[in-house]
This record gives C-alpha cells, sequence and structure tokens, in this order.
C-alpha cells in the first residue's frame, strides 16, 4: 500500500473488500484503510431481497474502523444460480443510500448488465440521486446584495480593479465602486426592492433589466451590462433613471 499510495499520490484509491468486517477480523483492515481515499464494500444480499438490513450493518459496522473513510457501497447486478436482483431491490438499495447519507454508490458488474438486465441498467441509470446545487448566477447574486442594503456585500461580487461606467461617471476599484453603492442604497433608493425583469447572455456575459421600488424614488427602465472575469464583475456598464 506504501508503494502504491506513493506511485500514485495525487489517484484516489478505494478498498474493495467484503460487507461485514466483523466476519473477517484477520484482514488488516487499518493497513488499507490508512492509504485509502474512500471505503467501497461490496454489499450483495445473494439469495435474499434486503439491501436495506445489509447496508444498514455495513455502514454501522465500517463506522467502528478506524480509520474511517467516506463509503460509497458496491450493489449487485449480476445473477448467481437463479439469483438475481430485482428492480425493486436495486431501488431499495439507492434509497437507503441516499437515507443514511452516502455520497453515492457503485455497482457490479456493468458488463453483465447492461447486455443480460436493461431493466436493472435503466433503474440505475435513471435513478433520481439528489443534484449538486447548482451556484447562483452573478445577476442573482447581483440583486440579492442590493437587496440586502450593505454596499459592501455588492462590492464584493467585483474583481479588485474592476471598472464601473455610467452615463455620468467611471470609476475604478471596488472600494471606490462600494462608495457607488453606498450612495445609491442610503441616499437615492433606501431601503429600495430591486427586481429583475430580463437577462440575458453566458458565458463572460451578462445584460439585465431590472425595477426597483424604495422610500424615495423608483426605477422602471433600469439597464445593466457585466463583463465578467473569474465569476467576478470585471466591467459593468449602469444605466437607470429615477421617478419621485
Amino acid at each position: 500500500m506504501k508503494i502504491l499510495r506513493k506511485n500514485l499520490p495525487n489517484t484516489p484509491l478505494a478498498l474493495s473488500s467484503y460487507r461485514f468486517p466483523s466476519f473477517h477480523p484477520q484482514l488488516p483492515w487499518k493497513t488499507f484503510l490508512e492509504y485509502c481515499d474512500y471505503n467501497m464494500p461490496q454489499v450483495y444480499w445473494e439469495q435474499s431481497h434486503n439491501p436495506e438490513v445489509n447496508l444498514i450493518r455495513t455502514v454501522k459496522e465500517f463506522q467502528t474502523i478506524t480509520p474511517y473513510r467516506p463509503i460509497i457501497p458496491t450493489g449487485p447486478t449480476y445473477r448467481a444460480g437463479s439469483w438475481i436482483p430485482t428492480v425493486e431491490d436495486t431501488n431499495k438499495f439507492l434509497d437507503t443510500c441516499k437515507k443514511l447519507k452516502l455520497d453515492g454508490a457503485n455497482f457490479f458488474s456493468w458488463d453483465e448488465c447492461r447486455p443480460a438486465y436493461p431493466d436493472l441498467w435503466k433503474t440505475i441509470s435513471e435513478y433520481a440521486w439528489d443534484k449538486p446545487q447548482q451556484a447562483k448566477d452573478i445577476t442573482e447574486l447581483w440583486v440579492e446584495s442590493l437587496n440586502s442594503g450593505n454596499p459592501e456585500l455588492v462590492a464584493r461580487l467585483y474583481a479588485p480593479n474592476a471598472v464601473h461606467i455610467t452615463p455620468t461617471r467611471s470609476i475604478q476599484g471596488a472600494i471606490e465602486i462600494q462608495v457607488w453603492y453606498s450612495n445609491l442604497l442610503k441616499q437615492l433608493l433606501p431601503n429600495g426592492k430591486f427586481t429583475i425583469t430580463g437577462i440575458s447572455g453566458s458565458g463572460n456575459s451578462r445584460s439585465v433589466n431590472w425595477i426597483c421600488k424604495s422610500d424615495k424614488a423608483n426605477v422602471s427602465d433600469g439597464r445593466d451590462t457585466f463583463g465578467l472575469i473569474n465569476e467576478k464583475i470585471a466591467y459593468h456598464y449602469s444605466f437607470f433613471s429615477t421617478k419621485s
């Protein structure tokens, strides 16, 4: 294991082992796991149809072993004599993975499953595992920070040397931009409620239409263009007019 880790320092390694370590106390679990990034026990419920019981026990037993590694269990998609896991088994296995808050699941074996058991392949490939939450778009972050009323939060969305242009002036730098927003949010549009009415653009460019109602004045024609670098606003053109 030392040689393997030394020669593959940046490659994720996993231990593919027995489902119940209590059945195999002679195995040097600690030696394997201390050089691995993940634990991928083979949770096969052959001749039965009780994936939940097997998986829960597997996780409980491995939680008592040091060092603990994130568990990504391997379920069965193969035949053993007359036994084959069912679609219901497979869904229960995946549901239990989610209930136990595991990061993922694996199956053995793909080469047998895909041609021989397409119903299992379809079940796994279409399973609605929770998708990672997508990061908010810069336009959404911008309007949220405006509605917070905190100019410092708005300025954090900008690159250090960002340029902000309006029909009457141009400024550069996050500090100057924060001062501009302080005037906007506290003097010009105090307690403003900003709402986006339209968004266009992709990649490093966005155009936004917006309106605002505040204690002092309203805006019905806000139009802004953003140029982004490394997910920060590097260029910003603003246009709007106020009405009391």
